[in-house]
This record gives C-alpha cells, sequence and structure tokens, in this order.
C-alpha cells in the first residue's frame, strides 16, 4: 500500500527498510531502517510529520520523519500488520491485525483505545471517512465493513465482489467509497445506501491504491500493471484518455 503527504511518498517492501521519496524531483529523500521486523503497512498522520510503519511482528511503530528517528512503539500482541489509517484529525491511528480485528490507538498518549471485531476473518486495507465519523474495512473475502467510531459497530457492509479488496478510499465528502480489487476493477459506492455506482475497469492487473483529488473531482488508481489511471468522477471517464501514467 503506498502512502503519501506533504510531496513525500513511501511503499512499503516487506524487508525493514522504508524508503522516503521526493515527489517534485523523483529522488530518494531518506532511508528508515526498521531494526524490529519487515515492515508491510504505513501510514502518514495528516499533517505529514509523523509515519506509522506496520510490522510482520505486530510492532506499530511512530516515526518523526524530520529527524527520521522512531518516537515510539505501539504493540499488544503479536500480530501481523495489515494495514494502518490515521483519522483525519490525527489524533487516533487504525491498525488491521491479522487475525481480523482492528487496533484503535491514541496517538499522543501512545496507548489502544479500544479494537473493532466483527466475522472478518481479516482485514487488509483501511480508510478513514474525511468527517471522521466511519472506518472503511476490506477484506480478502470481497465485503469492506464500514464501522460508526462512535458507537463501535459495523453500521454497513459492502459486499459487490469475491475478489480480495486491496484499497479502500472515501470522496471528500464522505459521502461515496471507492474500492480497488485484485480482479483489476475498480467499484464505487454509495456510503448511504450500500448501492454500486460504477465499475470501472481499464487496468490490467491488481489494484494496489486509490485515492480521490482534495475536490472529489478526480480519482486516481494505481495497479501492479505499473500504471496509474485518473478517472473523472462524475462521467467515470478516464481523464487520460485511456493511456494511463507510467
Amino acid at each position: 500500500m503506498l502512502a503519501s503527504v506533504s510531496g513525500l511518498l513511501t511503499e512499503p517492501d516487506g524487508g525493514g527498510e522504508v524508503k522516503l521519496w521526493n515527489m517534485e524531483t523523483r529522488t530518494e529523500q531518506a532511508t528508515l531502517t526498521n531494526q524490529q521486523s519487515g515492515v508491510f503497512a504505513v501510514a502518514f498522520s495528516p499533517s505529514g510529520k509523523i509515519l506509522a510503519t506496520g510490522n510482520a511482528d505486530g510492532a506499530v511503530c511512530l516515526w518523526n520523519v524530520e529527524e527520521q528517528q522512531i518516537a515510539a512503539i505501539l504493540s499488544e500482541r503479536k500480530q501481523f500488520i495489515h494495514a494502518l489509517a490515521f483519522s483525519p484529525d490525527g489524533k487516533t491511528l487504525a491498525a488491521a491485525r491479522q487475525d481480523g480485528a482492528v487496533d484503535v490507538w491514541d496517538v499522543r498518549a501512545k496507548r489502544k483505545l479500544f479494537s473493532l471485531t466483527s466475522n472478518q476473518t481479516e482485514v487488509i486495507c483501511l480508510a478513514y471517512s474525511p468527517d471522521g465519523k466511519l472506518l472503511a474495512a476490506g477484506s480478502p473475502d470481497g465485503t469492506v465493513n464500514l464501522w460508526d467510531i462512535a458507537s463501535r459497530l459495523v453500521v454497513s457492509q459492502i459486499k459487490g465482489i469475491t475478489d480480495w479488496d486491496l484499497a479502500v478510499a472515501f470522496s471528500p465528502d464522505s459521502r461515496r467509497l471507492v474500492i480497488g480489487n485484485f480482479d483489476k476493477k475498480v467499484t464505487i459506492w454509495d456510503v448511504a445506501s450500500g448501492q454500486e455506482l460504477a465499475v470501472l475497469k481499464g487496468h490490467q492487473a491488481a489494484i494496489e491504491s486509490v485515492v480521490f483529488s482534495p475536490d472529489g473531482t478526480i480519482l486516481a488508481s494505481a495497479s501492479t500493471d505499473k500504471t496509474v489511471r485518473l478517472w473523472r468522477a462524475a462521467t467515470r471517464a478516464e481523464a487520460d484518455g485511456g493511456a494511463g501514467v507510467k
């Protein structure tokens, strides 16, 4: 899963290092060396000052991006961390464990607030809604649970396909949810009704990252086919004419 903010881009490689790339100059800016274990999940805080990394041994490391040092390690169980997501205000961090539970941590206090558990046996992607009210959790069975953070209950479940959900993201108004799948498709859903609004086809391999532009007019999808495709949210047509960006 890719993570980007404030001109920086990073992606875990499963090893003990995380590289930070400057998107403007397209050069490597720093390498963060993690002595704990392999890193498989990353997420920037909204401010860009903190980078969270999820490890194979269950530890979640909070890095000071400017100092390139680990500021804190959050750990409770020896469970592989599949996905991470900061809340829009940056106060909490959600971490998806291998057993399907999602731990929600207080970033400042460095303590676990609560765990979200459901019938999902595994969660591999997470996303907070921009209004901070919902947390989307996608699983290998093709379901996405929408958790109400206040009540800690699943208020809706989206299930439209059977292939793995590899990436989820909300629109800026929190009204739509986009899902990137292993089956090369990008689907858009209405959050309130749970209805599928569109299926976007064009990639030749699995979708590993999806994101809306800040104004919600453009949707970007990145695939293991080594392309990024830009879609117009209103028409669902490709903004780049179908060529994709390599």
